[in-house]
């Protein structure tokens, strides 16, 4: 008798389990693509000369086949988009910005309203962000490094 109970104990903790552990992998297998050609794509930036010590880097469409825009961090000059979050294959719009201290917070124990942040300047000039003269394209299966080579002068 005691036999039995236990064993119907095990049947039922291995039928409850296992349906949410196959519900989980499922959606971490789902998780891992959107379905898009999406290409790696890493290079460098520089700004006179000198890598750019932070900031962000834009990819957006210009042509039919790239579908989608896609962003990512600059470290000491350098980017990098792995193959879940990069670019589909085709042209595209770059910009390019370093805003000053993006970190600014509040003093502690202030509320909404009386907290202004001071003006930022992006280090980058506008030919280069907003109104970004920076284009590139991407090839499936490319290797080759895009790198951007920016100028603070007009």
């Amino acid at each position: 008798m005691r036999f039995t109970t236990v064993s119907r104990q095990r049947t039922w903790r291995r039928y409850a389990v296992t349906p949410p552990l196959i519900i989980l992998l499922g959606l971490a297998g789902c998780a891992e693509s959107d379905g898009l050609n999406r290409q790696p794509a890493a290079g460098s930036v520089t700004l006179d000369g000198t890598p750019l010590p932070s900031g962000t880097i834009q990819f957006r469409p210009t042509s039919g086949e790239a579908t989608t825009e896609t962003s990512t961090s600059i470290s000491s000059g350098k980017y990098s988009f792995t193959k879940q979050t990069g670019p589909v294959p085709g042209k595209y719009s770059v910009s390019i910005s370093d805003i000053a201290d993006p970190n600014i917070q509040a003093k502690e124990g202030m509320v909404p309203g009386d907290f202004r942040p001071p003006s930022t300047k992006d280090k980058v000039p506008a030919k280069y962000n907003v109104q970004t003269t920076l284009t590139a394209e991407v090839k499936a299966g490319q290797s080759t490094p895009i790198d951007f080579t920016l100028t603070s002068k007009k």
